[in-house]
């Protein structure tokens, strides 16, 4: 167990450290002079007879300490004093930086968080027209992050400041600053309501290996102590946070023993430190380990609750941080922008009027979008307009676009491409232009003011679109890999060491998380093909995040399975549970139990294959970043007699939370299909069946269940035995209610072709009058390694198929883990036109798995 060294010592040295930490972010930030900045701003009060145009300037670096930096001009400027130290030896004064209008002087004071709200004066002479003048002015860093929340920076730069203004009241309160109560009625009228996003949810100290204790210390950066045993070989203990490895690492001792101390940043930390020894992930220490300890009732302070808020903010302020400091590297490689109203519209002068009448529904979606009026003309008109939108394949067109088109093997596909003075719509086929104009508008004319839009990295991506019988189609937006295996070795961050199989992967839009709503939240386990011996096992479980739509993905965490880490056989040996698998995600709609609406749920299978299996749920308070294992549903034996992948789902209609299984723990079913639901989350029912046949051999599994507009329920599901492994799906009105017998409906298009294994469901309402329902299985029987989505417009009445937009050859799976293809999943995002897809496909060029992920939008 983590153990808080020191106890009282460290609590008041813990809390000083903070003031000094939870300002450590970054020396170069939004807030930070820079050549031309743009940031750099007049925040200040002033009673001057300067004119307005010479008034100095501000800005905040968000350094180890809070820095507040004035910018003085260097024209006529004679001398001046700030914060009580006079400069007039100006000649000789080094520190200048060159602004967007100018030269200026600039004078930085540090600021602990403990003092940071304090007012700075500053005082000018200079000389205009030979004629004496003066200003006097006032700064503060409460009244500059007044006026950025009042400006047009980025929601990031706002709540950054935001949190670091309640981190400053609360170090005041805390510390008994001086004007602690004027400081955060001041800060308080600023900030109004805002409390943050985050809260931290008190948690014991996480069970650990290879280390006695750690604590928080003082120390010019913040760091943590984590105490190893003597003979320890330190080199083998590597440390990461915000999947960043730590290298500031310095070696001692002390009452306590040896210790390796890893300093950090408050935007590195997280509110966690993970370690690992030889490369193998061993434990976490987190910021809620101290709020634990410091919010138990033997601990006694009188500034105890004073002490828990400060916590508060500053796990705020730290989190705050690391997504600015996310978005300001996102910032190096900044897109560009276009101004629509200096362009033209041109149609190709022999195009049908489909192109004709697609190039006027965007020359009108320009002007009701931004007031500005575009001319539509056709080519052979267009000479007199530098700058042209070609949409259709006009003779004039940049021949590039067309070119990169041509690279692309589907009939449906269509690109959007940005060439110097142009913009190129179109696509291989009067259809396919047609939805590129579509898809312009929709997607391009959105997120700009002014006529101005935004060229994104993609601009030039083919958009290959899928025709659907019924007129429908769908467009793949995105494609990305969340997750990839290269060679079977990782060394760092958060992975695994050996890793060579990847599958069972999940995920979820978030739709109840407030500022967070949008981001995708994916769980995929690793490493867990059950085959003989076991005991080589290293299953894991991978939460990864996108916050761009699927673009891009990185870990965030691993759950640990905490609950139940070993298994005791009858001889007595201790056997460590391999891990947990077979990844469900879930987020909460509404609250259960003591559970908030938009706790994030991930249900899996903790197993030793050997002997021992359990269903159970951890849950996640802040998206994802960390994860407490609080309920066991069922337990079962090793392979072949045990309980396995999970499902979940609320039910508004009846308040439960159901949990949906595999169940191989009855000795008269080789396995069957039962659920379990509760009120709370922690008090499960007693099993209810879903399929259940009669041949003890028939294995039923892998259940996944969606409801549609119908307000029925269809669940698939892989038949082995009767059913040769082939996904069947039954149809109910009533979810605790599935005719266990019944093995239902055979997944057949009008071809008779069938799929086997690895089921996925999901319905939607968009895309006809019953919505579009998709169903998959791991391989084509009947067709051929196509992998065909199977697709349905009247409810699971009858079925056609469609392309799949992740193809994959099962027969390139060199590494013969028999799991590409294996368990993919859809969702339905906070629009109902957006699908979610990921797959276990395979890497043609090593055979290592990989997840992929592909965002389609249905247009109808």
């Amino acid at each position: 167990m983590i153990n808080l060294k020191g106890k009282k010592t460290y609590f008041l040295t813990f809390a000083l450290s903070i003031i000094i930490l939870a300002v450590a972010v970054f020396c170069t930030t939004a807030f930070a002079e820079s050549d031309d900045s743009q940031n750099v701003e007049n925040f200040s009060e002033s009673t001057t007879e300067l004119t307005d145009a010479y008034r100095p300037k501000m800005s905040i670096t968000l350094n180890s300490d809070f820095e507040l930096n004035v910018y003085v001009p260097v024209k006529n400027t004679v001398s001046f004093t700030f914060d009580d130290e006079i400069y007039d030896n100006l000649d000789n004064y080094e520190n200048k930086v060159d602004l967007k209008d100018g030269a200026y002087y600039k004078v930085t004071r540090a600021l602990p968080s403990a003092e940071a709200a304090r007012e700075l004066k500053l005082s000018i002479n200079a000389i205009f027209d030979k004629k004496e003048c003066s200003g006097i002015f006032t700064f503060s860093i409460p009244k500059y992050a007044s006026a950025v929340i009042n400006s047009n920076y980025s929601s990031v730069v706002k709540t950054l400041v935001k949190d670091a203004l309640a981190y400053i009241a609360s170090s005041y309160t805390y510390f008994g600053s001086d004007n602690s109560e004027s400081v955060a009625t001041e800060i308080s009228a600023i900030l109004g309501s805002y409390t943050g996003s985050r809260t931290i949810n008190a948690k014991d100290p996480a069970q650990t290996l290879g280390i006695s204790g750690a604590s928080f210390v003082l120390d010019s950066k913040p760091a943590v102590k984590f105490y190893i045993p003597e003979n320890a070989d330190k080199d083998k203990y590597t440390f990461s946070a915000n999947n960043r490895i730590v290298d500031s690492i310095t070696e001692g001792f002390d009452d306590e023993g040896r210790y390796l101390m890893v300093s950090l940043y408050a935007y590195r930390m997280c509110g966690a430190i993970d370690y690992y020894i030889s490369g193998e992930y061993m434990g976490c220490y987190r910021i809620h380990n101290y709020y634990s300890y410091v919010s138990k009732d033997s601990y006694v302070d009188e500034n105890k609750e004073a002490l828990r808020e400060l916590l508060r903010k500053f796990y705020n302020y730290s989190l705050s941080a690391a997504d600015y400091f996310i978005e300001f590297l996102s910032e190096e490689e900044v897109p560009k922008t276009v101004d629509l109203g200096q362009f033209a519209i041109v149609y190709p002068i022999n195009s049908d009027a489909s192109i004709l009448t697609k190039a006027e529904k965007l020359a009108d979606a320009i002007e009701e979008k931004y007031g500005i009026t575009v001319p539509t003309l056709p080519d052979n008109k267009a000479d007199a307009f530098e700058k042209r939108i070609f949409v259709g394949r006009s003779f004039s067109a940049p021949s590039v676009s067309a070119v990169k088109l041509a690279q692309n093997d589907s009939e449906d596909a269509f690109i959007i491409d940005f060439t110097n003075n142009s913009i190129a719509i179109f696509g291989k086929t009067e259809k396919s232009s047609a939805r590129a104009i579509e898809y312009f508008i929709e997607n391009y004319l959105v997120d700009s003011s002014y006529g101005f839009i935004t060229l994104t990295d993609e601009s030039s991506a083919i958009k290959p679109f899928i025709a659907l019988e019924n007129g429908s189609e769908i467009v793949v937006e995105t494609k990305s890999t969340v997750f990839q295996v290269k060679s079977g070795v990782y060394t760092g961050g958060l992975y695994p060491s050996k890793l060579n199989k990847s599958y069972y992967p999940s995920v979820i839009e978030l739709q109840h998380n407030g500022e967070n709503n949008g981001k995708l939240i994916a769980i995929l386990a690793v490493n867990d093909t059950p085959t003989t011996p076991y005991a080589n096992l290293d299953t894991n479980a991978c939460v990864m995040e996108s916050s761009d739509g699927g673009e891009t993905w990185k870990m965030i965490a691993r759950p640990m399975e905490t609950i139940k880490p070993t298994y005791t056989a009858e001889d007595g040996t201790v056997y460590k549970i391999q891990g947990i698998s077979m990844a469900h995600i879930y987020e909460l709609p509404t609250q259960v139990g003591d559970m908030p609406e938009g706790t994030l749920l991930y249900s899996g299978t903790s197993v030793h294959y050997d002997y021992y299996s359990q269903v159970a749920i951890w849950r996640s308070f802040d998206c994802g970043y960390t994860w407490e294992e609080f309920t066991v549903i069922d337990t079962g034996g090793g392979s072949r007699e045990g309980v396995w992948e999970p499902f979940t789902w609320y039910e508004e209609s009846d308040g439960y939370l159901y949990c949906f299984y595999s169940d191989d723990s009855d000795p008269l079913h080789d396995q069957k299909l039962v659920y379990k639901r509760s009120k709370d989350g922690v008090n499960w029912s007693e099993k209810v069946a879903v399929c259940e046949f009669a041949k003890k051999k028939d294995r039923p599994g892998m259940i996944i269940m969606t409801q549609m507009g119908s307000g029925e329920y269809l669940m698939v599901y892989e038949y082995y035995g009767t059913g040769s492994g082939k996904v069947y799906y039954k149809i109910t009105n009533d979810i605790t209610s599935w005719n266990p017998t019944d093995p239902g409906e055979l997944l057949i298009n009008d071809e008779g072709y069938t799929v086997k294994g690895g089921p996925a469901c999901i319905w939607t309402s968009v895309g006809g009058e019953k919505g579009i329902l998709i169903a998959s299985g791991k391989a084509d029987i009947d067709g051929g390694q196509q992998h065909l989505l199977y697709v349905s417009f009247d409810y699971g009445r009858s079925w056609t198929t469609m392309e799949n937009p992740l193809p994959y050859d099962i027969t390139l799976d060199s590494k013969d883990t028999n799991r590409v293809g294996h368990s993919p999943v859809f969702i339905v995002g906070s629009d109902p036109s957006v699908i979610y897809y990921l797959n276990t496909t395979v890497n043609p060029e090593n055979g290592y798995q990989m997840v992929e992920f592909a965002k389609l939008r249905i247009y109808e």
